[in-house]
């Protein structure tokens, strides 16, 4: 899932559902790209650009938060 062009993501987007649940046995490991590929299959409709969400999300500037990469990652909460 870390590819969100890949043939994988690209069948998965195929089903048409009311609900989906993920269920990820690894960690993000501090990839902001890893992170949005899991929220766009979640939530396609919110999570729609790649680009946009690194720069809502991304390390805006030095110092705290974020890995080796210099990409901070922030928790966001959606209620239905």
């Amino acid at each position: 899932m870390k590819d969100r062009e890949g043939r994988l993501s690209r069948d998965l987007d195929k089903f048409r559902c009311m609900r989906r649940l993920l269920l990820t046995g690894t960690p993000l490991q501090n990839d902001l790209m890893e992170l949005w590929s899991l929220l766009n299959l979640l939530l396609p409709q919110v999570f729609d650009n790649a680009k946009v969400f690194s720069e809502w999300f991304g390390n805006k500037t030095s110092g705290g938060g974020g890995g080796e990469d210099g990409q901070g990652l922030a928790l966001v909460h959606f209620s239905a």
